[in-house]
């Protein structure tokens, strides 16, 4: 319910009711910019939130399935793969150069 309150804080007109959906005078609230943008944003912020949580929950998974809860094996074989990879492309820039020589 706590959008509703932010849309109606948003588009309601001051003089108008509160109650959602109510106009005066059967009037349509102003959409106005800033407060379409202001709902946009916090729309844009719940659907990055959930996506940190799908990602969060995902590396969690992989901890708990291939390492038994140890986050610090986790976190090595990490900062290997990244290590290998480095050197694998760090040596594949050598051998770019060495074939324009």
């Amino acid at each position: 319910m706590e959008m509703q309150s932010g849309w109606r804080e948003a588009f309601a007109p001051a003089t108008g009711s509160r109650i959602w959906g109510g106009r005066p005078h059967g009037r349509k609230a102003p959409i106005t910019r800033k407060g379409l943008i202001e709902m946009l944003d916090k729309s844009r912020e719940e659907e990055q939130a959930q996506g940190v949580d799908g990602r969060l929950a995902s590396v969690v998974r992989i901890v708990v399935e291939q390492y038994d809860g140890d986050v610090k094996a986790f976190v090595e074989s990490i900062r290997h793969r990244i290590e290998v990879n480095r050197k694998a492309e760090a040596a594949s820039d050598h051998s770019d150069e060495a074939a324009l020589a």
